[in-house]
């Protein structure tokens, strides 16, 4: 019988033994979580990541998917002598060495990663290819550093790499940074003409960000501006002038009703739009050549083909060139995407669509230009803009000067 109470007391020692240790381990391993639970749990809300959530992404759920972005050298020669410092970092993935990075990596699509490699070739025309046959949604921004120009030198993404690539959280917009040491111009009024154009500035931040792009590829654009956006943000109006792009008139207030009240009505517009610059510190004889752009267009239900005329000839009389379009991202209606269409892929594909179509159009018209119309009001457009110019120039234009066309184009020229 003491044999048995002595097995039984044996047992039962065991038993607690185990449970301690197991309590210990689960202890430990309550600790770990939360130590990176912040670093994990997906937002609370799509506001942390409202691009991702126009785009029609929503976060996912998984506790290993990361949430975090954080920046990553690519890996070349050139990187040792980067100024890491010059990419701003959020959050690392030491923490991520808690899970088996490999396991991961060979269920990355069952844990919601994309899975990509970019190889030596670190030129922006290759990184964004491969993020957009991969899905990945991805900003530009250009940095000083000594990779070569055009080179992307770092990436901040919501992810992990290993021997294996690099993997990413789509959900999570991630930023390719470029070099820009070495300004990569582009040709100015050759052969095959594109004409960049934005409407509706300026704007406190976009303005800034849109120069900085077009002066990176050597590119000149006309910014038709309202009177109301200058009298508010007359410092990035200066900015435009100042970087010697087109410094151009939509009217004072952009509101249909009173501009096309009639020819008088837009004619006060006009004045008052020149007044406004002016205060601003932009004179005519900083302006050169006057630019105009009517406010939906020279053609619309607001006023008739007669009345049309009288309003051109008015700004004729005022020395305007006026300036219509024949190529859109509809960038202003991104509502009307499909459903489950991202924001990018709408306008990107709705510019290629609508660049096809005016090729088309154009051929066998003599002199006939491309003039591409875009908002500087939308976010979006800022981030798809080094795309377009890369993507223009990969298909052989160069990029022509509105104030060096010699004269109005609005669409009655087709």
């Amino acid at each position: 019988m003491k044999k048995v109470y002595l097995l039984y007391y044996i047992l039962a020692l065991a038993l607690t033994l185990t449970l301690s240790s197991c309590s210990r381990e689960l202890t430990l391993l309550s600790s770990e979580w939360s130590e990176i639970a912040q670093f994990f749990t997906p937002p609370s809300s799509d506001e942390e990541f409202p691009l991702a959530a126009e785009a029609g992404k929503t976060a996912k759920s998984s506790p290993v998917l990361i949430q975090t972005r954080h920046a990553e050298l690519l890996p070349s020669p050139y990187n040792k002598s980067v100024d890491v410092n010059a990419v701003t970092s959020v959050g690392n993935t030491d923490k991520l060495a808690v899970f088996d990075k490999d396991r991961i990596a060979s269920n990355a699509e069952k844990f919601g990663y994309t899975n990509v490699s970019f190889g030596e070739n670190l030129s922006l025309d290759s990184v964004s290819g491969i993020l957009e046959d991969a899905r990945v949604l991805y900003n530009i921004e250009y940095k000083s550093n000594s990779a070569p120009a055009g080179d992307v030198f770092a990436m901040e993404y919501a992810g992990f790499s290993c021997s294996d690539g690099y993997f990413i959280n789509p959900d999570v917009i991630a930023t390719l940074y470029v070099s820009s040491e070495k300004t990569a111009k582009t040709a100015q009024n050759g052969d095959n003409l594109v004409y960049i154009t934005f409407d509706d500035g300026p704007t406190e931040k976009n303005t800034t960000r849109l120069l900085e792009i077009l002066d990176t590829y050597g590119v000149k654009a006309a910014f038709f501006t309202t009177g109301d956006a200058v009298e508010k943000y007359p410092d990035s109006a200066r900015e435009i002038v100042e970087r010697g792009h087109i410094f151009g008139c939509h009217s004072r207030t952009h509101d249909y009703k009173k501009i096309y009240a009639s020819t008088d009505a837009l004619a006060e517009e006009v004045d008052e739009w020149e007044k406004i610059s002016e205060t601003a510190g932009i004179t005519k004889e900083d302006i050169g050549q006057l630019t105009f752009r009517f406010p939906g267009g020279s053609v619309g239900s607001y006023f008739d083909g007669a009345q049309a005329e009288d309003m051109k000839k008015m700004l004729a009389d005022k020395g305007y060139f006026v300036y219509d379009w024949n190529v859109v991202t509809n960038d202003s209606i991104l509502y009307m995407a499909p459903d489950g269409t991202r924001s990018y892929d709408y306008l990107s594909d709705t510019f290629r669509e609508t660049l096809r179509l005016c090729i088309n159009e154009n051929k066998g018209k003599s002199g006939a230009p491309v003039i591409i119309l875009m908002h500087e009001t939308v976010d979006e457009t800022v981030e798809l803009l080094p795309w377009m110019l890369e993507y223009l120039i990969s298909e052989g234009y160069t990029f022509g000067d509105l104030g060096n066309m010699g004269k109005s184009w609005t669409f009655a020229d087709r």
